[in-house]
């Protein structure tokens, strides 16, 4: 039954994890510019940011219900986070067994014992009475004999009316038990159900109504590089909307041109670095607390019965937080919805990570896409269909279906994983009349997993983002301004794809997409004048001469000190 809980468990992360995957995906076209937006973020702000779900994007856009929409799936994936892991869970039978008091010494043990009673080891007795503090389910009668030089504390626990101390082997001598088969069920909960559904028929209700009479998805959304080139190219009236630029002259770069090496966190925003420090310190402490809880229930335990008593799944009363109701050693608590919410707040926490982190890396993947066009020939990739020659149809918005699958999984195994942090444990009883005990349990060898996999996801992202890349091409970070400045000489889409490159023409030195583009020349300016770059090769013996004319743009052999 406990493998059976966890199964139940990852099933149930599996369905909400596509739940919200779907919810993020709606919520990204709400953030997504159409090509009114495109011209009024041009005119008013001077340009407009594409491909991300941030609030910001969407805030930015400026349509009120719009952003009741991103707020509606957002406020409804809540009570998701907080219900959905408590729908299935672990429910035991619990015994009334008969306590009977203790023994000193084997020469006072009179009660007559039954021959079908089980001696077992005083290791596994003081096991077994640890384990039947807040209920009996595996014996019905245990008898045990102790040392008579026993503390009074202990006698006074042995004796029934003191719940603070704890057995140990070296108390008792032996111990006999009439042991039963326990029971226990999977069961299926029905308030953390009906908060799972209410959550789902009401991101169904708004998505429906929302695609089907809203006027945003009723248009084209722009959201991918290649989205955004083709608007360039076919709507380059959009650009006297660009603030004071003049002429169009190509892709912009602050002094002489040279290739730079530039790290992925410079197409993050202002805010990630806080996210990023927040990461750290959330997933380091994480870590730290499941030592420091694995420390304090396990102490001199041995590590096969450690491992056996606080594994994934195990519920056991030293890893009790708090009981639903009257039972020993625990007084009325917090009821059972309020235990759910409680064991399901982890996962908000791990939610609002992942969906930062997947934001990131799909900015990321937006500039990946878009340095990807220098000197290769391709077809802009757009994700709505599109049969029109110059074009290719790629139904996923800024990360392939690879990456995406990667990422839901690993989303699933933490859901999971975090879902054993904190769960709750039901305790019927045979009696009917007798209300169900709901036992707050906590995991350390749970915690301390999703603290080390998370300390090595932030660490790797952390290398990554600040490995210095090699680029040609100017920093583009999901602004539509940038790429239309280098869509300046755009006038169709050809039907063999476009590059980034060197597209001078003339005595104009300048930068862009074209059908045929060149290597990008060092030390000059771009845009600019050739005439005006030098007044002789011998200044300049570093510098490499390009034929200007059109589409033209291959190196000439040098002769002795740079001389042709």
């Amino acid at each position: 039954m406990q493998y059976l809980n966890l199964f139940a468990h990852l099933f149930v992360n599996c369905l909400g994890t596509v739940i919200l995957g779907l919810s993020n995906y709606i919520q990204q076209l709400c953030a997504s510019p159409t090509i009114q937006d495109v011209s009024e973020g041009f005119q008013n702000r001077g340009d407009i940011q594409f491909g991300s779900n941030s609030p910001s994007a969407v805030f930015k856009l400026g349509q009120k219900s719009l952003t009741a929409l991103w707020i509606g799936l957002l406020v409804t994936s809540l009570p998701l986070h907080l219900t959905l892991n408590g729908i299935t869970g672990f429910a035991a039978k619990s015994v009334e067994a008969t306590r009977t008091a203790y023994f000193l010494n084997q020469t006072n043990l009179l009660t007559p014992v039954q021959l079908s009673w089980t001696n077992v080891s005083s290791s596994d007795c003081a096991s077994l009475l640890i384990a039947s503090r807040a209920h009996v389910v595996s014996f019905d009668n245990i008898t045990i004999v102790v040392h008579n030089d026993i503390s009074s504390a202990a006698l006074t626990y042995y004796n029934g009316t003191g719940e603070e101390y704890y057995a140990t082997q070296s108390d008792l001598i032996y111990c006999l038990v009439n042991e039963i088969i326990s029971e226990c069920q999977l069961t299926l909960r029905w308030f953390p159900l009906l908060m799972a559904d209410v959550a789902i028929v009401a991101k169904a209700i708004m998505v429906s109504f929302a695609i089907r009479r809203h006027s945003h998805f009723k248009k084209q959304q722009f959201i991918t590089v290649g989205d955004m080139i083709v608007l360039a190219a076919r709507h380059p009236e959009l650009r006297q909307f660009l603030p004071d630029t003049g002429p169009s002259k190509g892709a912009v770069f602050d002094g002489p041109y040279a290739p730079r090496r530039i790290p992925w966190r410079k197409t993050l925003g202002r805010y990630d670095i806080l996210v990023a420090v927040s990461w750290w310190i959330s997933s380091v402490g994480v870590l730290a607390l499941g030592i420091v809880a694995w420390e304090e229930v396990v102490g001199g335990i041995s590590l096969p019965l450690s491992f056996r008593r606080f594994g994934l799944g195990t519920e056991d009363p030293a890893t009790t937080l708090a009981s639903g109701t009257t039972g020993r050693p625990f007084q009325i608590g917090p009821p059972f919805p309020a235990q759910v919410i409680w064991a399901n707040l982890p996962q908000v926490w791990l939610t609002i990570g992942y969906l930062t982190w997947n934001n990131m890396i799909g900015r990321i993947w937006l500039e990946k896409e878009w340095r990807s066009y220098y000197l290769k020939r391709k077809l802009p990739r757009v994700s709505y269909n599109s049969r029109q020659p110059g074009v290719r149809s790629a139904r996923w918005l800024q990360l392939p279906y690879w990456l995406t699958g990667l990422l839901m999984s690993i989303s699933i195994f933490l859901h999971w994983l975090v879902s054993q942090t904190l769960f709750v444990v039901e305790i019927y009883f045979s009696d009917p009349s007798i209300s169900s005990v709901f036992h707050l349990h906590y995991s350390p060898l749970a915690i301390i997993f999703v603290g080390m996999i998370c300390v090595i996801l932030v660490l790797g992202i952390t290398i990554y983002y600040f490995i210095p890349v090699k680029t040609w091409m100017p920093l583009m970070t999901g602004s539509a301004k940038v790429v239309f400045e280098s869509c300046f000489k755009l006038t169709t889409l050809p039907r063999t794809g476009i590059g980034w490159g060197d597209i001078s023409m003339g005595n104009e030195r300048c930068a862009g997409f074209a059908a045929v583009v060149g290597q990008m020349a060092e030390g000059v300016r771009y845009p600019g004048q050739i005439n005006e770059e030098y007044s002789s090769q011998w200044e300049y013996p570093h510098m490499t001469d390009f034929d200007t004319e059109p589409l033209v743009r291959k190196k000439e052999k040098k002769g002795p000190r740079g001389r042709k």
